[in-house]
């Protein structure tokens, strides 16, 4: 009996949590981006300088890469899926948070879809919230197109 109804509770959590997810729209093709001033995503540092950003592979839509196409710069970033409630944006974009001089990327938005990804916070951005310097938020979207073949 209890084994039952351990079982119908993995289904109904399975349901409810993980199947909206595996609907959720993604990152199809690798996205370019220019980005004009140095940024921080996850734990590394980039320089101003043109970036692709796409999955790391196929089965796990929820791990990103951002690398320089000279292949120097380049980090894997876990996200989570995000939405703009009904904002469906014309171009794809990069947003951005501002802590103390530093700008880190937060979210990343696909053209034609209310759904995108925020990055999980570096510990950088945890760390200077905890000692009062509360990101300020700034948007500038920094245009993405999808990347040349």
């Amino acid at each position: 009996m209890r084994k039952t109804i351990y079982q119908v509770l993995a289904v109904s959590l399975f349901v409810v949590v993980l199947a909206p997810v595996a609907a959720f729209a993604q990152l199809e093709d690798p996205m370019e981006a220019d980005v004009p001033f140095q940024f921080q995503a996850g734990q590394t540092v980039f320089p101003a300088g043109r970036y692709w950003i796409e999955r790391v592979n196929t089965g796990d839509p929820w791990t990103l890469t951002i690398t320089s196409p000279d292949g120097k710069s380049r980090a894997i970033v876990g996200a989570l899926p995000i939405n703009s409630v009904g904002i469906v944006p014309s171009e794809s974009s990069l947003d951005f948070d501002r802590v103390g001089n530093n700008e880190i990327l937060t979210e990343i938005w696909v053209a034609g879809t209310d759904q995108g990804y925020r990055l999980l916070e570096p510990r950088f951005k945890t760390e200077s919230a905890a000692q009062n310097k509360h990101p300020r938020r700034v948007h500038h979207s920094v245009a993405a197109h999808p990347k040349p073949k």
